[in-house]
């Protein structure tokens, strides 16, 4: 379970006299001097943590902390069980990149950083070093502090050896051998074959055999061959093995299983954006070009970093966006006229929306390379953030920059959305795009990218459905409309929308017209309702007499999302009516009666 970074921070400083200093998502210092401006002050952390309070916890390693680090990266899992019997460390971190971070107590004799030295993907963070303090950061920790074991012999032997010099003069390691020019593609592909089996990724993949190319082979393959075995594209005879047919079948996906799940709740739907862009899914957001997309994008942005009402109510969230267009100028001007009718400083989106300018740049996610479409390097750069920001949601901005293929061909559109949502998980994704030539087109190309995401929206400068060839219609300059034109879970919507100053303001929406799900979309927001408030150790009941009526506890936490209060009381008490809902003692009166609640059974 994660605690305030400052928590931990002054946690290492006080009770184990360790050097702390502020870091940025990106693993950057804050401080000037990086490192070397650590401490174990709590008046000087407590300092910088006001400044930078969600900043991540980074620890100098080497003689500052007497520790030593053991930095295993998803690229050196194979090597890590191998011996994983023979680097007992007493305390072990998993690092937000599902690698390990091994500890150690300082060997008297010094022992520098150095990279892949033991093998790829083994790092070893020594003096002159640092390291995130993933626990700080929720991640999974193993050991005490006071268990740190010495590291073993044989480890501090190898680390005493001179390193691999890189390119193509470079040494082998200690009992291998050079592999030959006409040898290397044959043994990389192997060795990308076995890593496959495994289950890693192409860039894992890519990785390693970087590292293995390095250090083996005489002379080294270039980049473009590299990139074409990590994916699978060489054809090597694979080394025998003894995996039987079983062990080697393709990995079955997830089998429902009926009775195991035969009276239980499913898991309550959650919404990014509630009823316009659902959480953990794509949602594409179109319109032609100069609408105000990037604009829009902008806006929802920031009303989710803040966790303000922007369309609807929003709860905070960390946002990453990529705008392909525009330059930090730009955005910047336009983010000073939005931060201003939030009514909010700049300074209050710092580590929560992390906005990059990519014009100029080429972040193509996807292209033809070979002839085939294959993913980029792009693709693991958006991970690596999505993961370092610890993002929740994600807008990418837009199809034409990030995609390569064939906006026409249905298996081309289906994998980049699969692709692309998958390095952002758990994340929503809002995709910006724009619509073909045709009149009347809400988006270009096959009709996969329909069908590809969960949610589409579409703005405009008139309703979606009003006629454009109708020339009486009047258009303002300062008006766009956003539509709701396809939502899995949700009735369509439109949203009226006023440029003004520089800023998309919505109009206010009428109760009367505003929309209202009713049925199981209902029944969603009262499930969701009596949860957050008995997470708070509150229950409601079904008595309109009592001070703890459920609806109107929901008014009071704004709990009841867009859903009309009548709406609710309804489908609480066909809920009740139905078992979804039990009343059960929940505690004790101040008279010590039981008190009675009402809950999901």
């Amino acid at each position: 379970m994660s605690v305030e970074p400052v928590q931990a921070a002054l946690h290492l400083a006080e009770e184990y006299g360790l050097p702390v200093f502020p870091c940025r998502p990106d693993k950057k210092p804050y401080t000037e001097h990086g490192f070397k401006d650590a401490t174990s002050s709590l008046a000087a952390i407590e300092e910088w943590w006001q400044r930078w309070p969600d900043a991540l916890v980074g620890v100098p390693t080497g003689a500052p902390s007497k520790v030593l680090v053991l930095d295993v990266d998803p690229a050196g899992f194979g090597w890590y069980q191998e011996n994983a019997d023979k680097l007992a460390a007493g305390r072990v971190h998993r690092t937000r990149r599902a690698g390990y971070h091994l500890l150690y107590r300082a060997p008297a004799q010094t022992v520098r950083n150095s990279a892949s030295q033991i093998a790829p993907g083994i790092d070893v963070r020594g003096d002159g070093g640092y390291i995130i303090w993933w626990p700080a950061a929720g991640c999974e920790a193993v050991g005490a502090l006071e268990d740190l074991a010495e590291p073993p012999a044989w480890l501090l032997e190898r680390l005493a050896q001179s390193p691999p010099s890189p390119g193509p003069s470079a040494a082998a390691q200690p009992g291998e051998s050079r592999v030959p020019e006409g040898g290397r593609n044959a043994y990389l592909s192997r060795e990308a074959y076995r890593l496959r089996k495994q289950g890693f990724g192409i860039e894992q993949i890519l990785i390693a055999l970087r590292g293995l190319n390095a250090a083996r082979c005489s002379p080294p393959l270039e980049e473009a061959e590299l990139q074409v075995i990590a994916k699978g594209k060489e054809h090597i005879e694979p080394e025998p093995t003894q995996d039987t047919p079983e062990s080697s079948a393709p990995r079955r996906p997830l089998l429902m299983d009926w009775a195991d799940l035969d009276g239980k709740e499913p898991p309550a739907r959650l919404w990014t954006i509630p009823f316009w862009v659902p959480a953990g899914h794509m949602t594409l957001l179109s319109g032609r070009g100069g609408v105000g997309k990037t604009l829009l994008a902008q806006h929802l942005g920031t009303a989710l970093a803040l966790g303000s009402e922007y369309i609807e109510q929003l709860e905070p969230k960390r946002v990453l966006m990529w705008a392909g267009e525009d330059d930090t100028a730009e955005l910047w001007r336009r983010q000073c006229e939005i931060s201003s009718w939030f009514g909010q400083s700049l300074s209050a989106l710092a580590g929560r929306f992390y906005l990059h300018s990519y014009s100029g740049y080429d972040i193509t996610l996807m292209a033809p390379i070979y002839g085939e479409l294959a993913v980029t390097p792009m693709l693991a750069e958006l991970k690596a953030q999505v993961r370092d920001y610890g993002a929740e949601a994600v807008i990418l901005d837009n199809v034409a920059r990030l995609f390569g293929g064939n906006e026409n061909d249905r298996h081309q559109v289906t994998t980049f959305c699969a692709l692309v949502q998958g390095a952002c998980a758990p994340a929503a994704v809002i995709l910006l795009g724009h619509p073909a030539k045709a009149a009347g087109s809400e988006y270009s190309g096959s009709t996969a990218w329909e069908g590809a995401v969960r949610a589409r929206l579409y703005l405009g400068d008139r309703p979606p459905d009003q006629d454009p060839n109708d020339e009486d219609a009047p258009i303002a300059d300062d008006v766009r409309y956003l539509s709701r034109r396809k939502a899995n879970y949700s009735a369509l919507d439109l949203r009226r929308l006023r440029m003004i100053g520089g800023v998309l303001v919505p109009d206010p929406v009428d109760p009367a017209k505003a929309f209202h799900p009713t049925g199981e979309l209902a029944k969603d927001v009262v499930r969701r309702a009596v949860k957050t408030l008995g997470a708070r150790g509150i229950f409601g009941t079904g008595s309109t007499a009592s001070p703890s009526y459920l609806p109107k506890l929901a008014k009071q936490y704004r709990l009841l999302e867009t859903l009309d209060p009548k709406v609710f009381t309804s489908a609480m008490r066909q809920m009740i009516i139905d078992g979804e809902l039990v009343s059960r003692e929940v505690g004790k009166n101040a008279n010590r009666t039981p008190k009675f609640g009402l809950v999901l059974p």
